[in-house]
């Protein structure tokens, strides 16, 4: 059950809402996995938003606030995840999230 304060907003990711307490980034903001399985995920980032950093709003916080037990849910373990690339801020496109360090290595290798 979602909670009812007025500062709380929903975000879908893949077919699953994520609930934040921050305001809306848009007012239709999602987050489109492309691709996941146990090592890697991708997922597209939209424009106008910064992958990492300290910044309110990132794809990496969407992506760490994501409720895990939740039906529907990656069922991944999102505390762990590396990025293995980065986009500008006002790039949209495919962003690459590694799962563990071997695949973090081995994907490492592919953007060098």
């Amino acid at each position: 059950m979602m909670p009812s304060e007025d500062n709380v907003n929903a975000r879908v990711v893949d077919e699953m809402t994520i609930t934040t307490r921050d305001p809306p980034f848009t007012d239709d903001y999602r987050i489109q996995v492309l691709y996941r399985d146990d090592d890697i995920l991708i997922v597209e980032k939209p424009y106008d938003l910064r992958v990492d950093g300290d910044y309110t709003y990132t794809l990496e916080k969407f992506l760490r606030d994501m409720p895990e037990a939740r039906p529907g849910s990656l069922k991944i373990p999102m505390d762990r995840f590396r990025l293995a690339n980065q986009l500008d801020f006002a790039t949209s496109g495919a962003v690459v999230l590694t799962l563990n360090k071997t695949a973090d290595r081995e994907t490492s290798a592919l953007f060098q």
